[in-house]
This record gives C-alpha cells, structure tokens and sequence, in this order.
C-alpha cells in the first residue's frame, strides 16, 4: 500500500484508514466515485443507503454498474463492485432512503458520513442528523458545469461547527433547486467531485492536512478555476452573485 510510503498517513494512518467506517448516503455520481476511491483505499466498512434501482441514464456517470446491473437496486450493485475491488471492505446495505425515522440510528453506526444525494430536502435532513449524532459530513453538490465540496459538523479552532443550512439558509422550495434531471450533468465531473470527497473522508480518518471545516471549495470546471470560500451566516450572498448556487 503506497499511502504508508506517505509521511503524513504511515502505518498508523493506514491502520486508522483499515479501522474506520464511512457511511455514504447516495450511491449516484458522487457516491458510486466515493465508494469506488474509498474501498481501494482500504477504508475497512462502507454503508450504503440507497432506495434506487439502476437505469440506463446513470451508466455514464456511476462508474460502479455496468449495462448487467440495469433493474437491480443500486446498493446491491455497487456491493458487487466494491468486492471485486476490495475483498477486505465489509460493505453494509441499506436499501432505503434516509428519512427523519432511520436517519440517527443508520448514521450513528459510522465514523463519518457521505452525502452523494442529489435533492435538497435529503440535505438539510442529513446534515442536521449529523449534527444531533456528532458526525462530521462530506458533502458535495453539482450544478452544470460548477460543483462544490465542504465538510460539516467539525469544528476548527474557537469557531462554531457549521451544517449546510449555514450555507443555504432554508426558504428556498425543493421544486426551485437545480438539478441534474433537468439540466444534465458531464459525466465526469461527479467522478472529480467524489474524489474529492474521498481524499477529505481520508484526512478525517487519519487526522492529516487541512480538512475543508468552515468553508467550501468550489470548482468551476469550465473556466478551470477553484475557489475556497469561508462560510459565516451571510455567505447567501456569493451566491446571489452567481458564485455559489444551491444543488
């Protein structure tokens, strides 16, 4: 394993790697690169909640199922990859989608949490259970051609933990938020995104480099411009100008 040659990660990072469990809610786009990453990482038990079947339109992007997969619930498929990638990763299923009845007890069960979800709703619930269960959460989100990546529930220093209704303040309707349905995403910008999302899961893990606590990274693939941004209470306002926009 070539993490250990790594001075910041070494045998213990490693170890704390195999020890560690990571729930990702989604396995679509982001999910499905997050697992793929994670699993070859050597993370030792992945969860997956998922109430979806694989169709024909995700094959583009959710690199974990293949036209075989089509029909079958997608947290079944994405097992039967993450085995072929890594024998050693318990995979544990959760073939339903997170609501306020199951959302504590499944992400109380991991070390750290994923969001690969791709509606707004599921968002605000999954970050406020994380919160309320003291996880700290990886979320991404794309629109177009611009995504975003931030870690939530960890607190840096003297500042506040900050959750995604900090960065989008609640008010705006479901129906109103992009989505990927409806204005189509490149194939492989979720696989940049997810993989970005991995290589935070993996410093909250072993406790390595800078962890994007309190602020969000915005790629604007494009333009081929990254930006990092803190997030305080009035950060609604890049958005209004177009630098951010809501998932």
């Amino acid at each position: 394993m070539r993490h250990i040659t790594l001075g910041e990660i070494g045998i213990l990072g490693q170890q704390r790697i195999c020890e560690g469990s990571v729930l990702v809610i989604g396995a679509g786009g982001l999910g499905c690169s997050v697992l793929q990453a994670l699993a070859a990482s050597g993370v030792g038990t992945l969860g997956i909640v998922d109430g979806d079947r694989v169709s024909i339109s995700n094959l583009h992007r959710q690199i974990l199922y293949t036209d075989n997969d089509i029909g079958t619930p997608k947290v079944e498929a994405a097992k039967r990859a993450i085995r072929k990638i890594n024998g050693e990763t318990e995979v544990c299923i959760h073939s339903t989608y997170l609501n306020e009845q199951n959302a504590h007890e499944l992400i109380g069960q991991y070390d750290v949490v994923v969001d690969g979800t791709d509606d707004t709703k599921a968002k605000y619930l999954i970050s406020k259970a994380c919160a309320e269960v003291g996880r700290s959460l990886v979320y991404a989100a794309i629109h177009k051609f611009q995504g975003q990546v931030a870690v939530f529930n960890f607190p840096t220093g003297d500042a506040k933990a900050i959750g995604y209704e900090d960065l989008f303040p609640q008010g705006r309707s479901e129906e109103q938020a992009p989505n990927c349905t409806d204005n189509g995403v490149l194939g492989v910008f979720p696989m940049i995104l997810g993989n970005i999302q991995a290589g935070e899961v993996l410093k909250l893990l072993t406790g390595s480099g800078d962890v994007l606590g309190n602020s969000v990274l915005v790629y604007d693939f494009l333009r081929n411009e990254i930006f990092k941004y803190a997030i305080k209470k009035q950060f609604l306002s890049k958005a209004d100008k177009g630098v951010l926009h809501e998932p």
